[in-house]
């Protein structure tokens, strides 16, 4: 949960220095050289329409500039708005925030968030370029500024942040996951964003600045967005402030590496348009895209074009549009013919090459030998200036044998082109095969119009070619065979998501998972299995086992299914369960002989043995029928241990001399230190367990031994109960929260005076399990009735989750309740009367 400290809005001020805004799986794409590297985006599996973005970015390297205006979370569209009110035109690059720090309540935040998604979506439909940045708040704050935006950390707590496992990573995660859920539906859309989080790390003025591990923040976050949500419509924008010492530290120092970053930027406040800015920052880009990530003041025109020429955009910041610069100058800047408007944006689709995540539209000036390139053979001749054809133009032959092809991974390929009345007739064919005529004749011109389609085809690569055959129809006048553009079908459809996920069985250190099969269009070729934000591991059953878990905790799992084209359907439902509760367990050795509590006592003929696979290296053996063993012990339950084996018997096993029960040792093949006998729970106590030869055997058996290696005394159990338990009765106004990181993810909450949890329970010990936080207040404790505690709840910050707030213990046998009241006091340095409960621990 988290429950958020109210703050007002803090915009930027301007002081001495200016404190700026924001700003593998499928791992870091590797280049081949130094242009390949600059040129393709990190993310092999980026979309398209990324790729197009990121290679127009490259176009007009040193002859323009592209214009941008930031808005804020609260008003996506204000500022961007009052540029065209000031100039008549729209800036090219509309800056968005993610971020929240003014306080919102999780409903408030989800409805700016949606529009800003909305107003993306359209923006980017009319032909306009999307950015986005993100001040995120420091895992376990609020949606605040001072205290959360801008919390004062360590490098100890930073580490912790970005060290999985720990509970501020769940937190960074779940915070992470929520964004991701909004940029999906721009994926979805087919919107690329320049995505710039973590921005002027260089800095200490943010929780992740300065940070010596700050790659680690951005390798997580690259990993995430990319290979659990397939985020492969972002461009990932590494924004540092202006290297200006003491208020920011070199590029080079908090640089993730050149192979992370698909764009390198710069905020620059207070006019400082030093050329070392510019010139170190292209120094270390290698060739990749540098920018002005933000600005306060406008650049100058005449340094744009003459001794700055790298950066591809500006975006000033909000409110600076008016408050640092003058109507004159966003005019003179606007109508500078360098700096290019949302009018003049002309992304070519295909120009990037080939890509991921959806269909693809292929121009015909794209050209070349390359996958998604237009290959001219022959005599062909290229037009523009054209309102009605594909991007502006397109090319023509009527020379008989001339032809073109595209090479394209997909599952089909649609073929446009211009119909007219001189034109004729194409051979069309796929991968060499057997050509169809397809005829481009129409009584009445028709551009930019669908000529043929190909039939579904196998996922993978394919040849497209047209083939100009000389012939027409007879209505026709003229042989013309024309080229505009190419769109290529790709498997885009997600296997649905796996349904009826529960858990079969579980152990102390493992949970086994099962779930109904996903369906698919072509087919699924596996599973993920993700133990929170964790991958867990991968199969193509629908059954999967975790191991290496903990006694008596707690885990969340999901699954995920894939297709062979990469698609990932949405997570199944999640499940909450725990491992088996290891209570407090006591071994005691074979070896460990005698007549008192804990000890092994050997009646009758009993051999000792060693071996590497038993228990402490030796066991004890018999085959002499009535000889048995015996231990005293003072627990709830006991485990028996031993070896089966192709010549082993059967024993008569019993606790405090009641009914024997037979127990087989016998196995086709040798097993050792293995469990072959539980008793059920017994009251608490001394007891005796009593383990017999029998002197009888399996029919597979050849022999009627039976040995000892070990048992286990269980002294204790741990029952947990979940916050949203039935057994727990709520009193009032309780909240339920989902929080990773909680015990099953979830807590309630209440601050309204009297509420209160109650909880009966067996046992002779309690737990309450919750944590501590800045704007939680005092909890009243009663046991039976009684009033037995009063429990601050106050810590400044956040502590860790799943921590013991309360204890009882000593209570004798039988029922007992216990009631959490809200007391509507607090710790005078807390910032509000809140009580948390997130689950119970029963102790027997």
């Amino acid at each position: 949960m988290m429950i958020p400290s109210v703050s007002r809005w803090l915009k930027k001020t301007l002081h001495v220095f200016m404190i700026t805004a924001l700003a593998l799986p499928v791992m870091y794409a590797a280049g081949t050289d130094k242009a390949s590297a600059a040129s393709a985006p990190i993310n092999a599996n980026a979309s398209q329409a990324a790729r197009d973005l990121l290679a127009y970015l490259y176009s007009i390297e040193d002859t323009n500039i592209l214009s941008g205006q930031h808005n804020f979370l609260e008003s996506p569209d204000y500022w961007t708005n009052q540029v065209y009110a000031i100039t008549g035109k729209y800036p090219a690059v509309h800056g968005y925030e993610m971020g929240a720090i003014s306080g919102q309540t999780e409903a408030q935040l989800d409805d700016q968030r949606q529009a800003v998604v909305d107003s993306a979506i359209d923006w980017y439909e009319n032909g306009g370029i999307v950015t986005m940045m993100y001040h995120a708040n420091k895992p376990g704050t609020g949606y605040c500024w001072a205290e959360c935006v801008q919390a004062g950390t360590s490098e100890t707590e930073f580490n912790q942040i970005v060290t999985p496992g720990t509970t501020a990573y769940n937190q960074l995660i779940a915070n992470i996951d929520l964004v991701a859920s909004y940029l999906e539906q721009l994926r979805d859309a087919g919107v690329p964003v320049l995505w710039r989080p973590f921005h002027e790390m260089n800095g200490g003025w943010f929780w992740w600045g300065q940070q010596p591990n700050y790659y680690k923040l951005w390798d997580i976050m690259y990993d995430r967005f990319t290979n659990y949500h397939g985020l492969n419509n972002l461009i990932w924008v590494w924004n540092a402030n202006t290297p200006n010492t003491p208020w920011g530290a070199p590029y080079s120092t908090y640089f993730p590496g050149i192979d992370k970053v698909d764009v390198l930027a710069v905020d620059v406040y207070n006019n400082d348009y030093q050329q070392s800015y510019h010139d170190d920052l292209q120094t270390l880009s290698q060739g990749k895209i540098i920018s002005i990530g933000e600005c306060g003041e406008h650049p100058s025109p005449s340094t744009l074009a003459t001794s700055q020429t790298k950066y591809r955009w500006f975006m000033t910041w909000g409110e600076f549009l008016t408050n640092g610069n003058t109507t004159a100058q966003t005019q003179a800047l606007y109508s500078n013919s360098r700096v290019l408007t949302l009018d003049e944006v002309n992304i070519v689709p295909g120009s990037g090459g080939v890509g991921g995540g959806g269909p693809g539209t292929v121009d015909d000036s794209v050209t070349g030998t390359g996958l998604n390139q237009f290959e001219y053979v022959g005599t062909w001749t290229a037009t523009s200036g054209s309102s009605v054809k594909y991007n502006g133009g397109d090319h023509y032959s009527l020379t008989t044998n001339s032809y073109y092809q595209v090479d394209f991974n997909g599952t089909g390929i649609k073929l446009y082109g211009t119909k007219d009345a001189h034109h004729g007739i194409a051979a069309v064919s796929i991968d060499g095969g057997t050509e169809v005529d397809s005829d481009f004749y129409a009584g009445t011109r028709a551009d930019n119009t669908l000529i043929w389609t190909s039939p579904t085809l196998a996922a993978g690569a394919h040849t497209l070619k047209v083939r100009v055959k000389g012939t027409k129809n007879a209505s026709s006048a003229g042989y013309v065979v024309t080229a505009d553009r190419v769109v290529i079908d790709t498997d885009t459809q997600a296997p649905t998501a796996p349904a009826s996920l529960t858990s079969p069985s579980q152990t102390q250190t493992s949970i086994n998972l099962a779930w109904s099969a996903s369906t698919d269009n072509v087919g699924v070729t596996g599973y993920d299995v993700y133990r929170g934000s964790t991958l867990a591991g991968s199969t193509t059953n629908t059954s999967f086992s975790v191991t290496g878990l903990t006694a008596g905790t707690a885990y969340a799992f999901t699954v995920k299914a894939k297709d062979g084209a990469g698609n990932v359907s949405a997570a199944s439902s999640t499940l909450n369960v725990s491992t088996a509760s290891a209570g407090s367990e006591v071994i005691v050795n074979d070896a460990t002989t005698g007549t008192g509590l804990n000890q092994f006592e050997y009646v009758g003929t009993w051999n000792t043995s060693t071996g590497a696979g038993t228990y402490n290296g030796d066991d004890h053996y018999s085959q002499t029928t009535n000889s048995y063993y015996q231990v005293d012990f003072n627990g709830k339950q006991i485990k028996l241990y031993g070896s089966r084996d192709a010549h082993h018997g059967i024993a008569a096993v019993s606790i405090d001399g009641g009914a024997e029960v037979d127990v087989d040792f016998y196995a086709a093949s040798r097993t050792d230190n293995t469990l072959l006998w539980t008793s059920s729970v017994l009251t608490s106590g001394t007891h005796t367990l009593k383990v017999r030869v029998k002197g009888t055997k399996n029919a597979g058996s050849s022999g009627y031994v039976v040995t000892a290696d070990r048992v286990a005394v269980i002294s204790e159990t741990v029952v947990t109960t979940d916050d949203r338990d039935s057994a727990i009765t709520y009193s009032g106004s309780w909240t339920l929260d989902n929080w990773t990181g909680d015990y099953a993810d979830t807590e309630k909450y209440s601050k309204t005076t009297n509420d209160y949890a109650q909880f009966t329970f067996t046992g002779n010990k309690i737990q309450v399990i919750g944590y501590k936080q800045h704007n939680l207040g005092k909890v009243g404790i009663y046991i039976d009735g009684a009033l037995d505690s009063t429990v601050d709840l106050y810590t400044s910050g956040t502590g860790p989750q799943q921590t013991v707030l309360y204890e009882k213990s000593g209570l004798s046998s039988g029922a007992h309740t216990i009631k959490l009241v809200v007391t509507g006091t607090k710790n005078a340095a807390s910032s509000d009367y809140y009580v948390v409960l997130d689950a119970f621990k029963v102790f027997n």
